[in-house]
């Protein structure tokens, strides 16, 4: 666990993974995010996902909210990512 909040170097290492292999990329934090990684996270379609010490999860950019709302085969679908 990291203590401080996960930054935009770290979503984009995931992405390029995710992207390489023609998958959402999807990012959970229990520290949160900094406002850049939002930032680029909204601009390049990645899911953040922020857990609470309470065991909740929350969306933190749109694509999580999306998947939260629509559900990862509609999302994935609009997202031109394959989903089988």
């Amino acid at each position: 666990m990291e203590a401080v909040r996960t930054g935009r170097q770290a979503l984009q290492a995931l992405y390029g993974v995710a992207i390489h292999s023609r998958s959402l990329p999807v990012f959970f934090s229990l520290a949160g995010f900094t406002e850049a990684a939002l930032e680029w996270a909204d601009e390049t379609s990645t899911a953040a996902f922020e857990f609470g010490f309470d065991e909740s999860i929350s969306a933190r950019s749109a694509v999580a909210h999306e998947l939260l709302a629509d559900g990862a085969a509609r999302v994935l679908t609009a997202h031109s990512f394959d989903t089988g």
